[in-house]
This record gives structure tokens, sequence and C-alpha cells, in this order.
């Protein structure tokens, strides 16, 4: 929640030193601004817990970014695309599949790896 307030509070800051002719024109790009660092920084935070969850052994941890991520996830692909244009919603819609197949590609690769480090002893 901290982090979150912290990276909307940048933008916040450098909306409201704009002169007003200026938030007018700018204030869907600033929009659409934090919505996406704020999915980066969700994206990010869940990938550390992950990894964090996966050296400890924690599966409380692990789950957290699972969940996380899901969460970015659902986001990114219902709320902050719902204002872009088409070309940008596509080229968002490709990027989050890529990822998503780069991940279960992953994933599978290393199952085995991934299963016998998670092992508690």
């Amino acid at each position: 929640f901290l982090v979150s307030r912290e990276v909307l509070d940048i933008f916040n800051k450098q909306f409201y030193l704009l002169s007003p002719e200026d938030k007018s024109a700018k204030e869907m790009s600033f929009d659409n601004q934090k919505r996406a660092a704020l999915s980066v920084t969700w994206t990010l935070y869940s990938l550390i817990m992950l990894v964090i969850g996966i050296i400890k052994k924690s599966e409380w941890t692990r789950l957290f970014g699972v969940v996380l991520l899901s969460v970015t996830i659902i986001k990114v692909f219902l709320y902050d695309t719902a204002n872009l244009d088409n070309l940008y919603r596509f080229i968002s819609y490709i990027t989050l599949g890529i990822i998503l197949l780069l991940i279960g590609f992953l994933y599978n690769r290393y199952k085995s790896r991934i299963t016998e480090f998670i092992k508690v002893e």
C-alpha cells in the first residue's frame, strides 16, 4: 500500500506543478502514466515476492506474489486499457500475452528444478 501511495504521489505532485492550461491538455496522459507506473510497480513487487518465497521456501510469500501478479494482470486487462486507443490497446494485449507465454514456458521448462528447490527437507 505504501509503495503504491508513493508512486501515485510522484505523479500527483508533477501534475500539481503544471499550469492550468497544461493540466486540461495533459490530464488523460497523466492518468495513463499513473496507471502504467502502478502496474509496473505491482508487477516488480510481485516478482520480488515470488523470488523471496522460492529462496526462503515460504509458501505464503509465494502465494502472495502469485495473487498480486494475478491482480495486476486483471487490472491491466480490464482497467488500464479501458481509456487507450485501439492501437495502444492492441499493443498492450499482445505484450501481456507474450509475457504470460514466456512465464508459462519458463515455468514448464524449469518445473523440476523449481519443485526440487522449493521442497522442504
